[in-house]
């Protein structure tokens, strides 16, 4: 059997471990030394490097270039704040403008709404008063048509009352005297007319070259007077005559059959036909309306011209 010197190993071994802890304590000298040499030899290399005027002057350089940077960055950051506030500024007038525009379009939507409601109240009313009217009128003609069946009643109190336009305005005066007014149903003033009489008015029931006013003489193509007389106006209105007054005396005995020749529009060739009875002028009226003449639709009214005298332009006398 055989056994091993503990100590002897154990020995041998501490040696070992000396001999590398000394070169690992010489490496690390060795590396100090060599980074204080590294380091002295920047720090003189550093000081040359200061001391040098190229470098300071690249120094300089370089130090007056990060402050024009600085500079610049602090007026790009200025002016991106004022950007930044000049936007927010836009912003709200943007936002205060579509408030406002928000409020006008909500009150036009109720200016909308309030016409639409005065509108639909409007064509209500007008509807109320065309019916209104439409059933007078229908009661009026049931009691025209029982006047005229029953030859010995009297005319009802309905028909002796007139139509008013403006019933609280002074009554015009031409209007009175001819039953036609040239500003028509636009007039200021009040026009009055029976609801039965012995006279039909036929408004611009007679038509003629010679009686037309030109209103834009410039553009007219000729003139009728140079290839019509007084001769030519006379046989046409004889012939009108007959074949008008053929018709009419169907109704009843004519009194008066008279023509306006006046060159106003409101007036030229209105036919004024008097009855020698009520009850012939009221036959015709209900028999003509709605019939048509010479390519016209005539509209029958009736009238209350005082005298025939007084409804003559001066100027004509």
């Amino acid at each position: 059997m055989c056994y091993m010197d503990n100590s002897i190993k154990s020995s041998t071994i501490s040696r070992k471990d000396f001999r590398k802890s000394l070169k690992k304590m010489q490496r690390k000298k060795r590396r100090q030394k060599a980074a204080k040499e590294l380091t002295n030899k920047v720090e003189i290399e550093k000081k040359k490097r200061l001391e040098d005027p190229q470098h300071q002057q690249w120094l300089k350089e370089q130090n007056d270039l990060e402050q024009k940077e600085k500079l610049q960055q602090e007026a790009d950051e200025q002016a991106w704040l004022q950007r930044e506030k000049r936007a927010q500024q836009q912003f709200q007038r943007d936002q205060e403008r579509l408030k406002e525009v928000e409020a006008a379009q909500e009150k036009l939507k109720l200016k909308q709404q309030e016409y639409m409601e005065k509108l639909k109240q409007k064509q209500d009313e007008e509807k109320r008063v065309e019916t209104k009217t439409a059933n007078e009128f229908e009661h009026i003609m049931q009691r025209l048509e029982e006047y005229l069946s029953n030859t010995a009643a009297q005319a009802p109190s309905v028909l002796r009352t007139f139509v008013e336009t403006r019933p609280y305005q002074q009554l015009c005066a031409f209007y009175e005297r001819t039953n036609c007014c040239r500003y028509g149903l636009s007039c200021q003033f009040n026009h009055r007319r029976p609801m039965l009489s012995t006279i039909l008015l036929i408004r611009n029931f007679y038509t003629h070259p010679l009686l037309k006013q030109s209103h834009h003489a410039e553009y007219e193509c000729g003139d009728p007077a140079l290839e019509l007389n007084e001769r030519d106006l006379r046989e046409d209105y004889d012939a009108f005559f007959e074949d008008v007054t053929t018709e009419m005396l169907h109704f009843g005995k004519i009194v008066n059959f008279r023509t306006v020749r006046n060159l106003q529009t409101h007036l030229c060739g209105n036919v004024y036909i008097e009855y020698m009875q009520e009850r012939s002028a009221l036959n015709a009226f209900i028999s003509l309306q709605g019939r048509w003449y010479a390519g016209k639709k005539i509209s029958v009214e009736f009238s209350n011209l005082n005298t025939w005298r007084g409804a003559v332009c001066g100027m004509c006398e």
